[in-house]
């Protein structure tokens, strides 16, 4: 357990002081692997909706997510969530949030999750063009200062979000390091968190790196069933519509719910 917790706390030092990106849009990188069980599917994807219902009931006037000190970062973080949606109501917030996160000046010296979510829903929300392009460009020159301090999982992060774009060299082997970390944790599987942010990160790596299996000696664990079981078990159900993730503040209940969604798009 002890090798577990480690992991966590490193998960959730850095993704308040550096980075939380995926390759994403963040569509999900969808694997080969256990299916989810029909019941739990259908769970599963109630609380999606519920979900993007609350956050959508929580978008700004001007379009963004959060209060004036976190949207530059909650902004595309849950426009990537609700990207995996189909409701039109659902595109509606997405496109007002585009316009306003496309509206705020790239500056440096600013947290570089900020940075790199921005940079990860202006990809996959911007038609490609040169404009597009000119974006990109800017936010990687913004972001790149903060590289040589990146944890181990930022490095991660940083080669998810920019390589697609700039073939960054890394400066490690990210499917060694990432079979590194699933091996490291899974003699204390199951999880013992209700931290959403986890739940995505470790599915991420297991589609991306592990062919959607993840294995503990010659078991394939049931992680698809067992995550989602874990997430939908962990909503609210608000009295004024939706549903949410529970955390200390609004900022972090809508981060923790946004990635809640990302984590089930990546079980599906």
């Amino acid at each position: 357990m002890k090798r577990f917790v480690s992991v966590i706390r490193l998960l959730v030092l850095f993704c308040h002081g550096a980075v939380a990106a995926a390759e994403v849009g963040i569509p999900a990188a969808r694997q080969p692997g256990t299916s989810l069980d029909t019941s739990v599917r259908n769970e599963a994807d109630n609380a999606k909706r519920l979900g993007a219902e609350w956050l959508i009931a929580r978008q700004q006037p001007d379009g963004s997510w959060g209060s004036t000190k976190a949207n530059t970062v909650l902004t595309p973080i849950v426009w990537l969530a609700l990207k995996g949606m189909d409701d039109a109501v659902d595109a509606v917030a997405r496109d007002r949030a585009v316009v306003w996160l496309d509206a705020q000046p790239v500056e440096e010296n600013v947290p570089v999750d900020a940075l790199l979510w921005r940079l990860l829903a202006i990809t996959h929300a911007l038609p490609d063009s040169s404009e597009r392009q000119t974006r990109i460009q800017a936010i990687i020159h913004a972001a790149q200062p903060s590289v040589p301090d990146l944890s181990a999982y930022g490095d991660w992060l940083w080669r998810e979000a920019v390589y697609p774009s700039q073939r960054t060299p890394a400066r490690s082997s990210p499917n060694n390091e990432a079979q590194r970390q699933l091996a490291l944790i899974a003699p204390d599987y199951p999880l013992d968190t209700q931290n959403t942010e986890t739940f995505w990160y470790f599915a991420r790596l297991i589609n991306r790196y592990a062919k959607g299996v993840w294995m503990r000696g010659t078991e394939a664990l049931d992680w698809r069933n067992d995550f989602a079981q874990a997430l939908i078990n962990a909503q609210r159900k608000d009295p004024s519509g939706g549903g949410y993730w529970n955390a200390k503040t609004d900022d972090t209940k809508i981060r923790a719910t946004a990635f809640a969604l990302l984590a089930l798009g990546e079980i599906d």
